[in-house]
């Protein structure tokens, strides 16, 4: 059983708060604009890729002809 003086004690305030929630046509926005960056970067890979391995066969054929 609490004591008469644990009863007057001050109890704590704990205060919380929620994080801002961000519409849903703003998340879409986001998305939209995040997702055309990846496919950017993945058409700049292959491309990348592809134009090595373009000057790999070119430079194999340069050289077995010589």
């Amino acid at each position: 059983m609490p004591a008469l003086a644990d009863a007057k004690a001050a109890v704590p305030v704990h205060v919380t708060t929620s994080p801002l929630i961000t519409p849903v046509n703003v998340q879409l926005v986001s998305v939209a604009l995040v997702v055309p960056s990846y496919a950017f970067v993945a058409a700049a890979t292959a491309a990348v890729t592809v134009a090595a391995l373009i000057v790999a066969v070119v430079v194999a054929v340069v050289d077995a002809s010589v």
